[in-house]
């Protein structure tokens, strides 16, 4: 369909014909890239608790099914794919818990449900009704699922024992087996934990984050999440805390509640997907492992006992295999795929299909539509142009961008009014859009695909926005996105587009309306088509999803990334400026007297919003600045003035140095300004902090065998100097001061006698001339029959990497590296012609720290190898001898 045969003289006759559908074949396979592509096979996979029998939908089925392992039989439970996001099986394995939906020609309603698996037939749990939630069941035979805002529980005979008011409708409540606490989301999709006899609810999530799809651990203690980003949170009830485990999808609890195991993609910049692997974690020491490393997709791992079952998306097929714990480590082994023997003529149900109605409930307003494979012209690929291909759309509404037809051949020869303006270079206001960027295919396309990927795909939401201001509108990228910053837009008419992982490797959607006021299903053009009915099709006009963690029936958006704002409305302007700071130099602790001016700029009154107040190094408004106190926005009109003074304290654990005091008027979300960066204004304050301490050997937690060491450590205060006469250094909980060189830099000691093997303490103390004493503790440990003859120390604030221990070697050695900033990297092995020999780490999400690799050598010759460690903007390399 890529192809533009329109030049080619074709002759009827059979060779020429097969040429030609091979032709299509290999082009159609060859360019449209696998991260496109319709994922294959078994979907929402759920193993019971025995073992014997596992729930599963399919991708090319409209069924939800079950698979009998004793006879191999697979049963139809129902005649909707959908029914089968969040089903689960009650402890004794008998039932089936989910929710049905049951739509006709007028209305579209939902049901819970139980699926008896000894007899087939169905519980209705109560009468269908416009939004219910899935069902959840406790171990001791109590069932739980909402109806609009009221929470049920009722027992296995359908008895209702309880019905406890929420604040909104939520679709998923999952009980703890105890049957004692439920987990729902409010509005903001914040989690709660609600104890079902007392009624009391308790915040687990934070105020400003959006969360989706908690799962109970085994033991009750611990619930794991999903961030609307897609990032895994686990929280603890007991202690309230919280273990952030980075990007992954779909987890399962262990049988031991120590243990999660999940599905993450590698996706690099440019949005290629090289893999997606299952991964454990383990709660206790915090680690991350990779269980499978194979080129298909694994994905929706369900776990009972020592036996785990996955997907494999690529090619459609479904595999067991088994876990080996121990303390600290897991492994995958013996994969085996597994014959279902799934027949879908026979098990999908004969559905009759009606033209499609949208309720009246629904809220929505018509936009151009633009297709980006099919609306683009033939020369270009656009399966990867989503991001230029939504903008436009919301563009063209405001009718910006005036038609400019093209013909294009597939997937039926029509005329396309906007496909040009996806790939042709084009000029706006001046401004000609001839940026490059290429397309899968390799070849290069301009306009708005160009201009927005810039070659790299860096940041491309960001160019998406500058892309619409250029145009003339007013544009911000708003990474905390809520259903009711969806509706605000849907009510003002103003489409935008939204980042979500239709698609494994993220796709942008131009959002035009929801189905009612809780905005649990978007209403959307999608420009891949309509995923409803499979990608890649030319159906994506008005197509619905379900939000994150609801399911009315439709494909889910599985993560919601951010929103990336198009108003065609002259914008507020909020601008800071005449900050003053009563004095330039300070002592922690310290209350100074601030003033600033906050004024109104734009065209159009301001929203109300907040004003902080923060100290960072460079001024800028990020996760490292220190928020000193925050301030009330009033809306402000067109040329008015907020002032504002008061007294804020200096925070009280900044080492002495020169900082920027700032004042931040966070007013670019809320009002998507034209511009935002006179939102902030700092000045510069001397601050009288603590002494600064680096250069500290032996490195923290290291392992040396060295016995008798150096320890040193660095320090510095250049505003207030350091008090050397009391400046302390402990070994082992002994002052060995007196036996150290102390200098008005540094402290340096080297043991006059071997230390023993095993772990050993230091800590330091330095004073400064003020009296604030600035302290650390750390550990190192020796060990004597080791292999770390080439180890060497390295600052803890240095991005590193170490000689490989031991070296030589043979065929084991170890890799050790330090971390500056969470990112993916790679570690590779070459040998001395370039040559990739091995890759250790693959392009993955590592943080900040220190990390250990194990290579394994087995299988090379003796000589000299490279290894190298990279970031996405720094790389180190090393040699190794290996000798046989």
């Amino acid at each position: 369909g890529i192809v533009n045969f329109n030049n080619i003289y074709l002759k009827v006759n059979t060779v020429r014909y097969l040429i030609i559908i091979l032709s299509l074949i290999f082009f159609t396979n060859f360019l449209f890239p696998q991260e496109l592509m319709e994922e294959l096979g078994y979907k929402n996979l759920k193993i019971s608790p025995k073992g014997n029998s596992i729930i599963f939908s399919h991708q090319e089925s409209p069924g939800f099914y079950i698979l009998d392992f004793s006879n191999n039989k697979t049963e139809l439970i129902e005649d909707n794919k959908f029914s089968a996001y969040s089903a689960s099986f009650s402890a004794d394995g008998r039932y089936v818990a989910y929710k049905r939906f049951v739509i006709n020609e007028n209305s579209r309603k939902q049901q819970p449900l139980l699926y008896n698996i000894q007899n087939g037939k169905i519980i209705e749990l109560i009468d269908p009704v416009k939004r219910c939630g899935t069902p959840s069941i406790s171990d001791n035979g109590k069932i739980v699922f909402t109806v609009g805002k009221s929470l049920y529980v009722v027992n296995m005979e359908g008895v209702v024992e309880k019905n406890i008011k929420l604040p909104v409708y939520a679709n998923l409540t999952p009980l703890s087996s105890n049957g004692k606490f439920v987990v729902f989301n409010d509005k903001k999709d914040r989690l709660w934990l609600l104890n079902i006899q007392t009624e009391e609810k308790m915040l687990l999530t934070e105020t400003d984050k959006g969360y989706f799809e908690p799962l109970w651990s085994p033991d009750n203690k611990k619930i794991v999440t999903s961030s609307m980003a897609g990032d895994l949170v686990v929280f603890n009830i007991a202690d309230n805390s919280r273990i952030q485990i980075g990007k992954g999808k779909h987890p399962v609890w262990a049988e031991d509640s120590n243990r999660l195991i999940y599905s993450k993609a590698e996706i690099l910049l440019k949005r290629e997907v090289l893999n997606q692997d299952l991964y454990s974690f383990n709660i206790n020491n915090q680690r991350e492992i990779r269980l499978s490393n194979s080129e298909d997709r694994e994905d929706y791992p369900t776990i009972s006992g020592n036996s785990i079952y996955y997907s494999l998306l690529n090619s459609g097929k479904f595999v067991k295999a088994e876990l080996n714990y121990d303390k600290n480590t897991i492994e995958l082994l013996n994969p085996s795929e597994i014959d279902l023997k799934l027949d879908l003529k026979n098990t999908t149900p004969e559905i009759k299909t009606s033209k499609k109605k949208d309720p009246l409930s629904a809220v929505y307003f018509d936009i151009p539509y633009v297709n980006q494979r099919y609306d683009t012209p033939d020369w270009f690929n656009g399966n990867s142009a989503c991001g230029a291909t939504a903008a436009s759309q919301c563009l063209s509404y405001f009718g910006l961008l005036k038609q400019w037809p093209v013909w294009v051949s597939t997937p039926y020869p029509h005329i396309s009014d906007y496909g040009n303006y996806i790939c042709e270079i084009y000029t706006y206001n001046g401004y000609t859009f001839n940026i490059g960027g290429r397309d899968p295919n390799g070849t290069i396309g301009y306009g708005g695909f160009g201009y927005i990927i810039r070659n790299n795909w860096y940041n491309t939401k960001g160019y998406m926005r500058d892309y619409a201001i250029i145009h003339g509108l007013s544009s911000a990228v708003d990474w905390n996105p809520t259903r009711g910053k969806l509706a605000t837009e849907i009510t003002n008419e103003d489409p935008f587009v939204l980042l979500n992982s239709l698609t494994s490797a993220g796709h942008y959607i131009s959002v035009i309306g929801y189905d009612d006021t809780d905005t649990t299903t978007v209403i959307v053009n999608d420009p891949y088509g309509d995923k409803n009915l499979g990608y890649a099709n030319f159906y994506g006009r008005r197509a619905w999803y379900d939000w994150p963690g609801y399911n009315n029936g439709y494909e889910n958006l599985n993560t919601v990334w951010c929103y990336i704002y198009f108003q065609g409305d002259p914008p507020a302007d909020i601008v800071v400026q005449n900050f003053t700071v009563q004095v330039d130099t300070a002592a922690v602790c310290q209350n100074v007297f601030v003033s600033a001016e906050i004024a109104n700029i734009g065209r159009l009154t301001s929203v109300a919003s907040t004003i902080e107040f923060f100290v960072s190094e460079n001024g800028i408004h990020d996760e490292n600045a220190y928020i000193l106190n925050t301030f009330p926005l009033p809306a402000l009109n067109v040329g008015q003035i907020h002032t504002l003074q008061d007294s804020i304290a200096l925070p009280d654990s900044l080492i002495s140095d020169t900082y920027k005091l700032s004042v931040f008027a966070d007013a670019d979300t809320i009002n998507r300004e034209m511009l935002k960066d006179n939102n902030v204004i700092s000045v510069n304050i001397v601050l009288n902090g603590y002494p600064r301490l680096y250069g500290i050997l032996p490195e923290a937690n290291s392992v040396i065998n060295n016995q008798r060491p150096a320890i040193r450590v660095k320090y510095q205060d250049w505003i207030t100097k350091i008090d050397t006469a009391n400046v302390k250094l402990y070994l082992d909980n002994f002052n060995i001061t007196d036996s150290s060189i102390v200098g008005i830099r540094r402290i340096d000691y080297t043991p006059g006698y071997d230390l023993l093997e095993g772990l050993h303490q230091l800590r330091v103390e330095v004073p400064s001339n003020l009296g604030l004493m600035a302290t650390y503790n750390w550990d190192f440990e020796i060990q004597l029959a080791s292999k770390l003859d080439d180890i060497t120390s390295f600052n803890p604030n240095e991005f590193y990497l170490a000689q490989n221990y031991p070296n030589p070697f043979n065929p084991n050695t170890t890799i050790e590296f330090n971390l500056l900033k969470n990112g993916n990297i790679s570690v590779n092995v070459y040998d001395l012609n370039g040559k990739l020999v091995t890759e250790l780490v693959k392009y993955e999400y590592y943080k900040t720290g220190y990390h250990k690799l194990s290579f394994d050598a087995g299988s090379l010759a003796s000589g000299i190898y490279i290894y190298t460690l990279k970031t996405e903007r720094n790389s180190l390399t090393r040699k190794m001898l290996l000798l046989r």
